[in-house]
């Protein structure tokens, strides 16, 4: 059985004010070439599929062409997908019983009452069934009532003297229930910070980090399954067995993921017992991320090749000792999509330091005109003296 895995589409994100729906369509249209291509049996897309719980209508109708273009690549295509931390479950479960008519399977919520089970869907390929479970994000606090009063409270408990934390507790708890039988294929699709028993997971600056890792969830506990389809990382990645993996973002996004390689992950599971067969396939954004240091002159006079595509998404850092009035304008006429112009030079580092010797009684007044004097090549006129002598005096007032 083929299958492909992607996951944190996140359709509708915005990067430094840039609007990614081109090249959020981009990255799709080449995930749906490639199943037009491979004639996966699946597609299981591992949560995060909208950036915002309510998103804009504009990302909505470019998932909705998605999904539509995906289930028109084979007649016997099934797929699944689970909503992630960034979704509003509810709206992911809209329809839901009407698609599944047509094999499209849209899991917002967890287990939430006693009677409610981690779902479930059978599929057959020459070799038998394949059981693939659809877990969605989820917080201790949303499946607690699926338990009683004293096994919530001996769960907790459990939690804090074991040192693990919540949310692995309940998914220990949540799969005891399920009765998994073992002794067939399955494979769970689930959005959730899962870690390994050793090693780190590779994060970037574009995940919500949980302030001490109280949101993590140990892998092992899925070692179990032929394959885990992992969302909410972003970063492609093993978490423990070469099963359980991360798929990571079609495309960057955050500068962290400059250099990061991202691709479709597509499974081949063959006889219950044997290693499945995984390929990352390269998918080709629309534009790059990159970070750009030098000159304004060197920047301007290299060639495209040497500072990448002029329509890429650039972080630019320039090193003039003395930048022209009209850097922003000159570096803006070349490249299209600017995300950030920094400065850096002997002047800056002068003005600002490293922050650790600065003294308190620091004039800022007279910081502020020197660094526009540089920044501008002209000292400040009178009315921005005094909107900036204004600006200091209220500042100082409500520190008091």
């Amino acid at each position: 059985m083929k299958f492909l895995h992607i996951s944190d589409l996140h359709i509708g994100k915005q990067l430094y004010g840039y609007s990614l729906l081109e090249d959020q369509r981009c990255v799709l249209g080449q995930v749906v070439e490639l199943m037009k291509k491979e004639r996966p049996d699946a597609l299981l897309v591992a949560g995060d599929i909208y950036d915002k719980a309510v998103p804009s209508a504009e990302a909505v109708k470019l998932f909705d062409w998605f999904l539509t273009e995906a289930s028109e690549t084979d007649e016997g295509i099934s797929i699944f997908v689970i909503a992630g931390n960034h979704d509003a479950a509810r709206r992911i479960d809209f329809a839901g019983s009407i698609l599944r008519r047509e094999r499209v399977y849209m899991i917002g919520t967890p287990p939430e009452k006693p009677e409610d089970f981690i779902q479930k869907v059978t599929l057959t390929d020459a070799c038998g069934e394949v059981d693939i479970y659809s877990l969605p994000f989820f917080k201790p606090a949303a499946v607690r009532k699926v338990f009683t009063e004293e096994e919530n409270e001996s769960y907790v408990n459990c939690a804090k003297e074991s040192g693990r934390s919540e949310y692995d507790v309940y998914l220990e708890k949540l799969l005891a229930r399920e009765k998994i039988d073992y002794n067939k294929r399955n494979v769970m699709l689930t959005h959730q910070f899962y870690m390994p028993r050793s090693g780190t997971i590779e994060r970037t600056d574009s995940e919500i980090v949980t302030v001490g890792m109280l949101d993590n969830i140990s892998a092992e506990q899925l070692s179990a399954f032929e394959y885990v389809a992992m969302g909410h990382i972003h970063r492609p990645q093993k978490c423990g067995g070469e099963q359980m993996r991360y798929c990571g973002t079609l495309m960057p996004y955050s500068l962290s993921e400059e250099k990061d390689e991202k691709s479709i992950t597509m499974v081949t599971l063959g006889e219950k017992g044997s290693k499945p067969e995984i390929e990352t396939i390269p998918v080709k954004p629309l534009r790059r991320v990159r970070k750009i240091k030098g000159t304004t002159q060197e920047i301007l006079g290299a060639s495209e090749t040497g500072f990448g595509c002029n329509d890429d998404y650039v972080s630019i850092t320039v090193t003039d000792e003395h930048p022209g009035r009209f850097v922003r304008e000159e570096l803006g006429s070349r490249f299209s999509h600017i995300l950030e112009i920094r400065f850096e030079n002997s002047h800056i580092k002068e003005l600002i330091g490293d922050g650790s010797d600065a003294p308190l009684s620091q004039d800022y007044f007279e910081m502020f005109a020197q660094f526009y004097e540089m920044r501008n090549g002209e000292t400040m006129s009178e009315q921005e003296t005094c909107i900036l002598a204004q600006l200091l005096n209220e500042s100082q007032e409500e520190e008091e």
